[in-house]
């Protein structure tokens, strides 16, 4: 009796698949995750400041964000809504004459600071220092006065 023949299959013209790449498409995901943390860390990074700035630069609008935002956590009814809006608007006007009192001394203190890192640096970092100081003032503390803004050394 004659033998089975085996049959080899004919060599296919078709590659072998090819590895797949998990790591890559893990390490992309990881990149674009990263990408997001990254862009809402300075998106609410912005949004704290100016949030913050405004705080600073209208404190008449503090009662009435107080008051609403008691409102909506104590669920106030109209009248003690009222009694909260008109003691926070009080309390807001002493703090504002406190504020007042205490204007000048922050403003020495803060020219007197100026003037004691001014004396221990170089003329160079003395005019990086004052535009330095000028800029934060700007950003920051817009309602106290000022002196003008440094003018560069002539070269």
């Amino acid at each position: 009796m004659s033998e089975p023949q085996i049959v080899q299959p004919a060599a296919s013209a078709v590659p072998p698949p090819r590895r797949e790449r998990r790591w890559l498409i893990a390490l992309l995901l990881a990149v674009v995750f990263l990408c997001g943390i990254i862009c809402g860390a300075g998106v609410t990074a912005l949004a704290a400041v100016r949030i913050v700035r405004q705080a600073i630069l209208h404190p008449e609008g503090h009662p009435d964000r107080g008051a609403r935002w008691l409102k909506s956590r104590l669920n106030l009814t109209d009248p003690q809504f009222e009694q909260v809006r008109k003691i926070l608007t009080e309390q807001n006007a002493e703090f504002g004459r406190i504020r007042s009192e205490v204007r000048p001394r922050v403003v020495g203190r803060l020219k007197e600071t100026n003037e004691q890192v001014a004396k221990i640096l170089t003329p160079a970092q003395q005019t990086k220092w004052r535009n330095l100081v000028h800029r934060l003032r700007e950003r920051w503390l817009l309602n106290l006065p000022e002196t003008p803004a440094p003018k560069s050394p002539a070269p």
